[in-house]
């Protein structure tokens, strides 16, 4: 439950800050239903990849940590497959060594 509390709390601040923004800026666009593999590579400050979402066209950092979706990381492994919706957020994500994704929201991850 933490977890979706807290999507629902940045969504709802991504929404938000859009709202009160030019309708020029406000671009944010719902990706649906894509699947892909849902990856922990330890922490970023110590050089670590964070979380990243790995589609077939894309990989993506996520926001957060491994603990912040403990429902999909059920078995203790670092890799589960994934069916999602996601807004990229236009920023970029620094991880690892300068590797640079584009930063993502999930919403309503589920397990395959």
């Amino acid at each position: 439950m933490k977890s979706k509390a807290k999507q629902i709390l940045i969504l709802s601040i991504i929404f938000f800050t859009g709202a009160c923004t030019s309708p020029g800026d406000a671009n944010l666009d719902v990706y649906e239903d894509y699947t892909g593999t849902f990856m922990w590579g330890g922490q970023p400050a110590v050089d670590g990849v964070g979380l990243l979402f790995e589609t077939e066209d894309a990989t993506y950092g996520i926001p957060g940590d491994k603990s912040d979706f403990s429902g999909l990381f059920t078995d203790g492994s670092n890799s589960v497959e994934i069916k999602t919706d996601f807004v990229i957020t236009g920023k970029k994500t620094v991880r690892g060594w300068g590797a640079t994704f584009p930063e993502a929201i999930l919403i309503r991850p589920e397990r395959l």
